[in-house]
């Protein structure tokens, strides 16, 4: 009588050693799935910033002059009595990214808080926004000085522009600071709307205006200002870091609102560090999801990653337009 036929089969030893081995494959895969997915990431991110600063190149071309960080929309810009100048660069230059149906929707005549809200509120801008930044954050929709933030809203930019260098907490340009002629003037919003120079290192507040840089927080930037060269000089950069639940600030249209800036800040901290988007401060960190680093576009159109451990006094000599500073570029 012959015996049952020997069954193959896996044994529970076997199983588990399988198992084990199949852990440890995707283990070791994961990371560079993960790091192929913040390359494309980062790809996209440089993309949208690349295309952003054509933009103001074109804009420049047309106008004769680059965006400034709260102006009027409407073509001839004539100052119209009662109305601030509060629209961002980045509505301004909404024709030069194939968006001027947009912008001609929008009443030149009108503020932002004035406008009617089923289309701005509604509107959302991926190419003003980090594809690694999938986190939303609560945002101030209402007028100046007024209600409650909306949580989660996904109509915030993060690319922001550069107001210029705020040098406070450098300690070897404080006897800078007071010197006739230093190019770290700051200004300061008065409660008439107008603006005053003030002293750049003498009780510097959050409502203080970085005046050094190329997106200006009401006057407009000629190429020929930028002494410093536009392969050299910041035009924007990513504020996308930290915990979004600090994170409260204006949408992608927002200029400035009561006196403060939104789409534009002062260069004031090293690369993800230092107070983050929500207060309302013009002296707030740039930085972002990317690792280690952040994008910063130039003037002359390119977009450059930096290391967050770049010197400061390198972020402060990139960020003023005049400074007549020596860029390392092997930093870069």
């Amino acid at each position: 009588m012959q015996g049952n036929p020997k069954c193959n089969a896996f044994t529970l030893v076997e199983l588990l050693v399988v198992i084990a081995i199949i852990g440890v494959l995707v283990a070791l895969l994961l990371p560079a799935v993960q790091a192929a997915r913040e390359a494309a990431r980062r790809m996209s991110c440089q993309n949208n910033m690349r295309q952003i600063g054509i933009a103001c190149q074109n804009f420049a071309s047309s106008k004769g002059k680059l965006p400034n960080g709260g102006d009027f929309l409407g073509e001839d810009n004539i100052e119209i009595p009662g109305l601030r100048p509060d629209w961002s660069y980045l509505a301004q230059i909404l024709p030069f990214i194939e968006q001027g149906s947009f912008k001609n929707a929008i009443d030149s005549k009108r503020n932002w808080f004035e406008q009617p809200t089923d289309m701005l509120m509604t509107t959302e801008m991926p190419q003003f926004k980090c594809p690694s930044r999938v986190r939303l954050q609560p945002m101030q929709l209402n007028p100046p000085g007024g209600g409650p933030e909306t949580p989660d809203s996904p109509l915030a930019s993060h690319y922001i522009g550069v107001l210029g260098a705020n040098p406070q907490l450098d300690p070897t340009l404080q006897s800078d600071c007071d010197a006739p002629g230093s190019i770290y003037t700051m200004e300061k919003e008065e409660p008439t709307g107008s603006s005053r120079r003030d002293p750049p290192c003498i009780d510097l507040g959050g409502g203080k205006i970085a005046n050094n840089g190329v997106i200006l927080s009401s006057k407009n930037v000629d190429f020929k200002d930028i002494t410093d060269g536009t392969s050299s000089t910041f035009i924007f950069g990513e504020i996308a870091f930290g915990n979004p639940e600090f994170q409260g600030t204006r949408p992608w249209w927002v200029g400035a609102a009561g006196g403060f800036m939104y789409g534009t800040r002062n260069v004031t901290y090293s690369i993800n560090s230092g107070e983050q988007p929500g207060p309302p401060r013009n002296d707030v960190g740039f930085g972002s999801d990317h690792p280690g680093g952040c994008h910063f576009a130039l003037v002359d159109g390119s977009v450059q990653y930096l290391s967050e451990n770049i010197p400061l006094r390198l972020m402060y000599a990139l960020a003023t337009r005049n400074g007549e500073d020596l860029v390392d570029r092997s930093a870069f």
